[in-house]
């Protein structure tokens, strides 16, 4: 086989283009299908869990870590597989009703064009966790403040 010493030609072009994004589109349901597992998962041991989103104003994709100093929080997870309190920007994770303490920490591509260069904001945040409310860690880039919002539940259409 001399397949590694001639140029492709356009249709195993064309095969390897669809191998290429058939992975991506791969890859990226399987990440939906983690952050929707975790999101339900969390409901399963605690049925009245809070919900705490983390974005930053203005942006309209961010990722979040947290780190867990006082009470118990599920894994982070994308915003839009906890639809009911309408946020759909940034990330969100599961609290378990009680006194919570968190590090949190949000992230954003700075260029929407660069990998690389990512902004960062830390803070740290506490609140007492209602049965089922709704909360947001919000982060103004600007100023390098956050600070925490309970949420109304958005009202179902059906």
């Amino acid at each position: 086989m001399d397949f590694m010493n001639r140029p492709l030609t356009p249709l195993e072009s064309a095969l390897a283009f669809a191998g290429c994004i058939l992975g991506i589109l791969l890859l990226l349901l399987q990440a939906r299908r983690r952050s929707r597992r975790i999101a339900e998962s969390f409901l399963e041991q605690y049925p009245q869990a809070a919900t705490l989103y983390l974005y930053v104003e203005g942006l309209p994709r961010t990722d979040g870590k947290i780190r867990c100093q006082k009470g118990v929080v599920s894994k982070v997870f994308d915003a839009r597989d906890a639809p009911e309190f309408g946020i759909s920007q940034g990330a969100a994770c599961r609290v378990a009703p009680g006194a919570v303490e968190l590090e949190v920490t949000v992230s954003w591509n700075k260029d929407p064009g660069a990998l690389i260069q990512r902004g960062n904001l830390k803070g740290r945040v506490s609140f007492q966790a209602e049965p089922g409310c709704g909360y947001a860690a919000v982060f103004d880039k600007e100023n390098h403040t956050s600070r925490i919002v309970k949420l109304q539940k958005k009202a179902r259409v059906f």
